[in-house]
């Protein structure tokens, strides 16, 4: 099942890229932005897959990040081409933020309740 994230997360990753290399319309920040979400939310899933977290934790992360990272795909696809005055970008980068800080606050938990039992 691991391998089975990484393969599928690196097939999306190419798939993004022979895309924005085909497109002339698919500017290059889009690109590689959605390149990066793609990236991290793969490392986020096979981080929560390979974790000992609790099974609540495992399965309301496990439908969190996959919302939360189809969202910012699409916030990053649909961007406008220019890193100046693009709340598309910030919308996307925030909620990047907002799953890394789900997955540690999650860890940190777990590992909280573990030392007190």
């Amino acid at each position: 099942m691991n391998k089975l994230i990484f393969y599928f997360g690196f097939l999306l990753i190419a798939v993004n890229s022979l895309v924005g290399v085909i497109l002339s319309y698919y500017p290059f920040l889009n690109w590689m932005s959605s390149d990066v979400v793609i990236l991290i939310n793969t490392l986020l899933i096979y981080n929560l897959a390979n974790s000992q977290l609790s099974s609540g934790f495992t399965v309301s992360l496990s439908i969190i990040f996959p919302v939360l990272g189809f969202v910012s795909y699409v916030l990053a696809v649909l961007s406008p081409p220019e890193i100046k005055d693009n709340l598309y970008f910030i919308g996307f980068i925030i909620i990047l933020f907002i799953e890394i800080a789900f997955f540690i606050i999650s860890k940190n938990i777990f590992t909280i309740n573990q030392k007190n039992s």
